[in-house]
């Protein structure tokens, strides 16, 4: 289990990609991390970040320069990636087309979904126009992407103290 971390590539672009995080466990729980990047190595791969009722914002250090912060929900790193937002807050910081290509990964590999989100980044109507993107619009499409079913996790999250809705 890890809390309060950061998990950041900082190789840059000139340096090549470097993996920040591998994590090949059958069961981990991260609690008030930070990602900055999600690949499995196929499409079949049980596995994906799974974000429910986050707040994707500015840190209060820098709220004064807000007007100058760019944020996407994700890039597809690699292929596959999957990415879920579901019952989040997007402050308006997160950019209208929502996500980043990557140079070189097929947009039709990755999964990224959004669901049910607010604020003012959340609006899906500008978002990329990828085959890999998903703008969900029903409770029954999400709910493979709950903790009860996506990680199993009713069955040993809670021995972790770590505070999670099985549903919604």
């Amino acid at each position: 289990m890890a809390q309060f971390l950061t998990f950041q590539n900082t190789a840059g672009p000139n340096e090549g990609q470097a993996i920040a995080l591998l994590d090949q466990a059958t069961h981990t729980a991260y609690y008030k991390c930070v990602f900055l990047a999600q690949s499995k190595p196929s499409l079949n791969s049980l596995s994906g970040f799974i974000f429910q009722n986050c707040n994707v914002t500015v840190s209060p250090e820098i709220a004064p320069s807000k007007d100058n912060v760019t944020v996407f929900l994700g890039r597809p790193w690699r292929m596959y990636s999957m990415v879920v937002f579901i019952d989040s807050f997007l402050d308006n910081v997160v950019q209208p087309k929502g996500w980043l290509e990557w140079p070189g990964v097929p947009e039709n590999l990755l999964y990224y979904a959004e669901y049910n989100n607010s604020g003012g980044g959340a609006n899906t109507s500008q978002r990329v126009n990828w085959p890999g993107y998903h703008a969900l619009n029903n409770a029954k499409e999400v709910a493979t992407f709950t903790v009860e079913t996506f990680i199993n996790g009713t069955q040993w999250l809670p021995q972790t103290g770590i505070p999670f809705r099985a549903g919604f």
